[in-house]
């Protein structure tokens, strides 16, 4: 099969390969009107940048001097702007604020990125952050948004277009009051399910049906001082055996669905160690479900040098500048990069794991949640989730001092799709939440940016800026690397370009 991988031209930024905008940047873009649309790429370590696809025409006749793979890059994702004024403003937050010490290990200390540079591996923010694009292109391809034209600038695979996924949102609630290490916890008091549907034209998300099910061997236990449990909002309470919700959810999740487009399943929770503990303790495997959607979603495969002018090291990192020689390989050596094996498909349907908490904390940028502000409920709230289809029991499920997990699983599904289809993830942020400046101790995964150096720490440096970069809609992609990045054998640690 041939490949759709693409490659991709840095937007300014830190060793940019095409210094600023230009207009011929918009030849091919799949996009109308005077909306400019880009591609935002987040690097194994967290780090974004602005990318052209190498495949616009416009990008040649701009001479950049250096493409990247897909395969560079954790997660890739559309960026919309609806001016040239705004594209300037989100290009300003790339400008080093100032110099490295050491000519030999260049760093991006810009604004946008100076908190996640100090390494170029994977890191749990670059993780988390690409999984958060990583939901907004599958909601894109969902909606149908996509056609030929997104596809092959996002390096998707071949297909995605007719792909459909069945989602689904599952919550349980276990005893607040057992006093036990987490490991040893195993009462469960309720287990909630709702299934959701994105129509053949993509112009909703629906909850198709909503279950709620407590467990007959511990219904009678409250959950924590002053809280009742709450009336399912959405249908009659069943009551079963931890027997009975167990061959239930093994059925779920083991048989595939009547259509056979939706025989993966993509599974919404909130807090993913919490839950996967609560389904163990009824005996479900939960072994085999998988939390990266990237090798389901990326073409990562090398694309051919035969139209390119750069050399393999390139694809890994930006030439010196003043140089635009390459080096030559070693003698004896293969300098071309080594593909990825291809993803082995699982003849059984898969299960793709989303933690609807890690997309908040991540978009909000916070290391952790008050105890007791760590509900659906809450986070639903911050979000400003509503549900149109609650009627009369809306106000009901606002409740915090009321816990009933089939109205949480409703809400998550909510909550997932309002960030899903929302812009890239540090606009979405500035949007949300305008004023939001969370203490460098809270904030979430990132390492410290001077650890390295002996500069006073900028407090600016932490931050994304607040102020609107972007205005409209993006439409989101995601991408590349589980582990480090895969640098060639004889790639020399001390001139990379990021």
């Amino acid at each position: 099969m041939q490949s759709t991988s693409n490659t991709y031209h840095q937007l300014g930024g830190h060793i940019w390969d095409i210094k600023t905008w230009d207009d011929r940047l918009k030849q091919g873009q799949p996009a109308s009107g005077d909306v400019i649309r880009l591609v935002l790429g987040i690097l194994p370590n967290g780090a974004s940048y602005v990318l052209v696809p190498s495949s616009r025409p416009g990008a040649r006749m701009c001479r950049p001097r250096a493409d990247r793979p897909a395969a560079v890059f954790q997660s890739l994702s559309f960026i919309d702007f609806q001016t040239e004024v705004g594209l300037n403003m989100k290009l300003d937050t790339y400008a080093s604020k100032r110099k490295a010490k050491s000519d030999t290990e260049p760093r991006d200390r810009s604004k946008a990125n100076t908190a996640y540079t100090t390494n170029k591996y994977l890191t749990d923010s670059g993780r988390h952050r690409a999984s958060f694009e990583h939901q907004r292109v599958l909601c894109g391809i969902l909606r149908k948004e996509y056609k030929r034209e997104h596809m092959a600038e996002l390096s998707l695979k071949p297909g995605l277009q007719n792909v459909n996924f069945r989602i689904i949102a599952l919550t349980a609630n276990m005893w607040k009051k057992d006093t036990r290490m987490f490991e040893e916890r195993d009462k469960i008091l309720d287990v909630g399910l709702t299934e959701y549907i994105f129509p053949h034209d993509g112009s909703s998300f629906t909850a198709q049906s909503s279950s709620d099910i407590r467990v007959e061997e511990n219904r009678f236990l409250g959950n924590g001082f002053r809280t009742v449990r709450a009336n399912f909002a959405f249908g009659t309470t069943q009551v079963e055996s931890a027997d009975s919700v167990l061959e239930r959810l093994q059925r779920l999740f083991s048989t595939p669905p009547s259509d056979s487009a939706s025989r993966n399943t993509l599974l919404l929770v909130y807090d993913e160690a919490k839950l996967r503990k609560a389904l163990n303790v009824i005996g479900l495997d939960t072994s085999e479900w998988k939390s990266d959607l990237h090798d389901f979603l990326y073409d990562t495969s090398y694309p051919s040098r035969s139209s390119s002018t750069y050399s393999s090291r390139d694809w890994y990192r930006t030439p010196r500048r003043g140089s635009s020689r390459s080096r030559s390989p070693r003698p004896g050596t293969d300098d071309r990069p080594r593909p990825r094996s291809p993803e082995r498909r699982s003849a059984r349907p898969e299960v793709f794991l989303v933690d609807v908490r890690r997309l908040y904390m991540t978009v909000r940028r916070i290391g952790m949640i008050p105890f007791d502000a760590d509900t659906v409920l809450h986070t639903a709230k911050e979000l400003n989730v509503q549900l149109d289809d609650a009627g009369a029991h809306s106000q009901a499920l606002f409740q915090e001092n009321e816990w009933c997990a089939g109205n949480d699983s409703r809400l998550l599904g909510a909550m997932w799709h309002s960030m899903a289809r929302g812009l890239t993830i540090d606009e979405q942020r500035a949007v949300r939440w305008p004023s939001d400046a969370p203490a460098a101790s809270e904030r979430l995964d990132t390492p410290n940016p001077n650890a390295d150096s002996d500069e006073e720490l900028d407090p600016n440096d932490m931050f994304t800026p607040a102020g609107g970069a972007v205005s409209g809609a993006s439409i989101a992609a995601a991408s590349t690397s589980r582990g480090q990045m895969d640098w060639p054998d004889d790639w020399d640690s001390d001139d990379d370009g990021y």
